[in-house]
């Protein structure tokens, strides 16, 4: 080009600034002139940063006379009428995906570029990638016979580090994950399939809001041939996140987040290994003269390809036109959208009403949800939002953590705890509060207490000033000694083990609601376990398959478990109940199931197994100890290989080596210490270190106690909402869902 592009950024969020401004910054052929985001500081910030002097909230301020081109990393319903509103000024745009929240719009974009000499192009790098283009040419030449099918899994739990809610409201990103990542699925899909295309069947999990997880069933084009497949995405779970054409004689397979390679599975090849048996092989094909390069290369060669287009006046390769066709099937797919059924959704005895003698509440309330994208509170707004009534403001922190959330048909507001202005603006409206949200940042206490003590006292100075009717607060039962025994009840004294942290913040959480002038219920829960628990499912369940779980003291002492519907249920029960008021509910499912039982039926299921020692291991050490295990440290460190080398090179290697090494000849005692710690003139030795010894361990410890629900049955008519072979059943089947444990085990 013979002048430098002038670039401006519309939206200034985490794709653009970790990917499409660095890349303009270092471009010789392009110049950062403006960054517009309606968060006029995020815009400042960048524009000091980059010394980019234009900085506005408005991209109607822009014009040709001040750049050349735009790159949009706005919320998905933004694209259209940004991209619309510059390209008929004739500046050139390029969009993030998708290109559209539906096809009608995508084309009128197109036809926008074509009526002002401007080029449109889509951030769809994937189809650039040489292992795309590899496997590409591989069908082509039937390298493993006629194509016959594909499978497409991708996905992982969600973590994109935005900035707002925008990608989880359906009002701004248009649908959930099949938006998200279906435009790169299946451009990838329509460059290798040419021909016609349509959407068979698609099901997803939107229970009135955006879909977390979906799955599409496709018939495509090969080679004049019909060839049918499915496209399965998350934002849940961990996906195996392969792209596979199925051919007659094998599988063509691009591995996870490879951008080079293309693996070879061809049928019917086992070779006899003489060490471990028979078993399959695989070949990797790669192509001879492509060199790997960093991720940044890739988001550089589409702007590339949209810069050529831009001096040649042609087409990019990834052109807007190009985009429509996905977007078509993108709407195909919503268009005959099915249900997807699970036996962990639904929430048996939905409508069940409390006892005819119970204070009901004569009207539905709007009820807000603290730490809603969390295990309990997600679970509390899908079934307080599916209960004849009641409104739900379900209040999030972090964006990453909203995809199942988001899926529901409530009120979503992104909130922090620690800014009162941020509180009083989530409680205003609402009649009823489930407080659920704690400091989560674990190894910093002073964090962990500002958000569980500090936000606690936020919310209750915001719900006073706004007359809440109701603070539902979530507390547990490691408010209580772990050395308590006999049982828990709502008159056991609280008095958590000094030094957990979770443990005091909650109770000095829990006395500051009791100390407040809002009208408070408080629900102590035992361990609560289900579909997507963390502790007592997830992280468990993951290190009994790898062989590292073990009940420390805990295989015959209670679980006080209770199952994440049950503990909801009673919340329910407490907002639609007067006599809850001013009370506290101790709450587990009183089978006095212990935690050996409870990870057998696991084990059993899945063909594993887990560990066990009679007496509670203990971390604590004494200080004389301590100081022991702290000089021990130091003296592994100080002898481990790692140093033992530096200290080689050191010696034998770099210059100032040698001032050392003329010092040590004339110390022969200090030498010959030096020598011993850095293993020099001693004979090598190797001893492998076995597998299990370098896995941490994931012990449960016991509490000796027993839960006890009394008070919750009697006042509340609350009881287990599902027999506990029932609930653990349904576990094992999202265990297999969300592929923490292979099926095939089963």
């Amino acid at each position: 080009m013979k002048n430098m592009l002038r670039i401006a950024i519309i939206g200034c969020g985490a794709v653009a600034e970790k990917y499409h401004i660095p890349i303009i910054a270092g471009h010789e052929r392009a110049k950062l002139t403006a960054f517009i985001d309606r968060d006029l500081s995020r815009a400042r910030k960048l524009g000091e940063a980059y010394n980019v002097p234009l900085v506005s909230d408005d991209l109607n301020q822009l014009d040709r006379g001040q750049v050349d081109a735009a790159i949009i990393c706005t919320p998905p319903f933004h694209h259209a009428p940004a991209s619309i509103a510059l390209l008929q000024k004739g500046i050139h745009v390029l969009v993030e995906k998708p290109i559209a929240t539906n096809a009608l719009d995508a084309q009128r974009m197109v036809q926008c570029a074509k009526e002002h000499g401007a080029v449109l192009a889509v951030a769809v790098f994937r189809r650039l990638l040489p292992s795309l283009r590899l496997l590409k040419e591989a069908m082509g030449q039937e390298l493993l016979g006629p194509v016959t099918g594909f499978c497409v899994q991708g996905g992982a739990v969600y973590g994109w580090e935005a900035a707002s809610l925008g990608n989880m409201l359906k009002s701004q990103a248009g649908g959930g994950v099949l938006m998200d990542m279906g435009p790169h699925y299946f451009d990838q899909l329509l460059y290798l399939f040419k021909g016609p295309s349509e959407i068979l069947e698609y099901y997803d999990d939107s229970l009135g809001g955006i879909e977390a997880n979906c799955i599409a069933k496709l018939r495509l084009t090969h080679s004049g041939s019909p060839v049918e497949g499915t496209v399965e995405i998350s934002r849940t779970h961990a996906m195996p996140n392969e792209f596979v054409v199925k051919c007659r004689d094998g599988d063509l397979v691009i591995p996870p987040s490879d951008r080079y390679r293309v693996l070879i599975r061809k049928k019917d090849w086992h070779l006899q290994d003489s060490f471990h048996g028979s078993g399959t092989v695989e070949f990797s094909m790669a192509w001879d003269k492509e060199p790997e390069t960093p991720w940044l290369k890739n988001f550089r060669d589409e702007i590339d390809d949209w810069f050529d287009a831009i001096e040649h006046k042609t087409q990019p390769k990834l052109s807007g036109e190009s985009a429509v066709p996905v977007m078509k099937l993108i709407d195909d797919c919503y268009s005959v959208r099915q249900g997807m059924s699970h036996s962990w959704e639904p929430h048996p005895l939905i409508d069940r009403k409390v006892s005819s003698d119970a204070k009901v509440l004569d009207k539905p309330r709007k009820v807000l949800i603290t730490g809603a994208s969390g295990f309990i509170g997600c679970r509390l707004a899908e079934i307080l939002s599916q209960r004849t009534g009641h409104q739900v403001r379900s209040a999030v922190h972090n964006p990453a953590n909203a995809s199942r959330i988001a899926r529901l048909d409530t009120e979503m507001v992104q909130a922090d705890l620690g800014d009162i202005e941020s509180v009083q603006r989530i409680v205003a409206g609402c009649d009823a509060i489930v407080h659920c949200a704690i400091g989560t940042e674990i190894g910093n206490p002073k964090r962990v207490f500002e958000i569980t003590v500090g936000g606690t006292k936020n919310l209750l100075r915001a719900a006073q000033a706004l007359e809440i009717e109701q603070l539902v607060h979530i507390s547990t039962i490691a408010v209580h000694s772990d050395d308590h025994t006999g049982t828990i009840d709502e008159q056991t004294p609280t008095q958590p083990g000094k030094g957990n942290t979770y443990g005091e913040s909650k109770m000095a959480a829990e006395l500051a609601v009791r100390n407040g002038s809002v009208p408070f219920t408080v629900i102590r829960p035992g361990c609560v376990y289900g579909p997507y628990g963390k502790t007592f499912i997830t992280n468990p369940i993951r290190a009994m398959a790898e062989g590292r779980l073990v009940l420390s003291g805990a295989e015959h002492t209670p679980s006080n478990t209770v199952y994440v519907d049950s503990l909801c249920e009673a919340i329910v029960r407490s907002l639609e109940n007067k006599i809850s008021l001013g009370k506290t509910y101790t709450l587990a499912d009183d089978d006095g199931m212990t935690w050996g039982e409870f990870y057998r039926y696991f084990a059993n299921r899945f063909g594993m197994t887990f560990r066990t020692e009679p007496e509670a291991y203990s971390p604590q050490l004494s200080e004389g100890s301590k100081r022991s295990a702290k000089s021990g440290t130091i003296l592994g460190l100080a002898k481990s290989e790692e140093v033992k080398e530096v200290l080689k090179a050191f010696a034998w290697q770099t210059d100032v080596g040698s001032v050392a090494r003329q010092w040590l000849d004339s110390k022969p005692t200090w030498k010959r210490r030096v020598k011993k710690l850095a293993g020099l003139g001693s004979a090598a030795t190797y001893r492998p270190e076995s597998a299990e010894a370098c896995k941490e361990p994931l012990r449960i410890l016991p509490r000796h106690a027993t839960v006890r629900s009394e008070l919750a049955r009697r006042e509340l008519s609350w009881q287990p909402m599902i027999a506990r072979p029932e609930c653990l059943r349904i576990v094992g089947d999202w265990l297999e869902y969300a592929q923490i444990v292979n099926p095939s085990e089963s």
